[in-house]
């Protein structure tokens, strides 16, 4: 019976939002149906770095449901680092001269040997990296077993080795690698539709003041506190709900508008 009156009234909150969107959706969408035919739809960018994302909302709905302090902090760690979707590596150059010796583009394939079982590991430079450079930022491939970032349990077995040499665009470059310490994700669900307007990030900001408010709402649900939004009369406080209701909220809060928002967008 707890759980459900918490459901209503995390069902609410969201009504009220969804109603102050649909009209500017609803017209997008019909709009959009004008414009193509779904049947003969093809995405215009590779979708499968996002789609993996959805590991990440696995893990913290496993996170949530221990319903223990621990279990709220590791889900934070995933939702704010990520853990699946589009691990990067940012590995040490080890040169005579302290740095690279030549400009490496942003896009150069990079390919270099495996932490786990010494298989092949592919991927591609991140940005520029200038002449003397010591740093090299690596976005691994789709499919790469390397997820560590925020993950609590860290897959490394498909990470570079620890150090070796990497072949970038036929050049080869020795480094040293903090699996740990140095593995990243360039997408989480914290960073979902954070960096552009939309539709959605409009309404909640004529609602709450901020155009940050799913964020804030989800972190105040991780940390058992209050929300702090300029349009103080929409506070919400966690404090008084328990960790069955934080992880409902939780739950509720990342899909309903973490991805949706970011879904709705596109």
């Amino acid at each position: 019976m707890r759980f459900l009156s918490i459901a209503v009234m995390l069902s609410f909150q969201m009504l009220q939002l969804v109603v102050k969107t649909s009209s500017t959706i609803t017209f997008a969408l019909r709009k959009l149906q004008k414009e193509i035919s779904f049947l003969s739809y093809e995405p215009t960018e590779n979708v499968d770095a996002y789609a993996v994302i959805d590991l990440d909302q696995r893990s913290i709905i496993a996170r949530t449901s221990l319903e223990t302090e621990v279990g709220m902090d590791q889900a934070k760690q995933i939702y704010t680092k990520g853990s699946f979707s589009q691990s990067y590596a940012s590995l040490k150059v080890n040169s005579v001269g302290g740095g690279l010796s030549t400009e490496i583009l942003a896009g150069s394939a990079v390919s270099g040997i495996a932490y786990g079982d010494g298989s092949r590991v592919e991927g591609f430079i991140m940005k520029n990296a200038k002449v003397e450079n010591t740093e090299l930022m690596v976005q691994y491939d789709v499919g790469t077993n390397c997820f560590v970032g925020g993950n609590p349990n860290p897959e490394k077995s498909g990470c570079f080795a620890k150090s070796g040499t990497i072949v970038v665009d036929g050049q080869s470059i020795t480094y040293t690698y903090n699996l740990l310490g140095d593995t990243f994700n360039s997408q989480s669900i914290q960073r979902l539709n954070r960096s552009q307007k939309t539709a959605v990030s409009t309404a909640y900001s004529d609602y709450s003041g901020t155009y940050d408010y799913n964020n804030q709402w989800i972190l105040a649900a991780l940390n058992g506190a209050s929300t702090r939004f300029p349009n103080s009369m929409v506070d919400f406080d966690f404090g008084n709900f328990g960790l069955e209701g934080r992880a409902a909220s939780v739950r509720w809060g990342t899909v309903g508008m973490n991805v949706w928002g970011y879904v709705s967008s596109k």
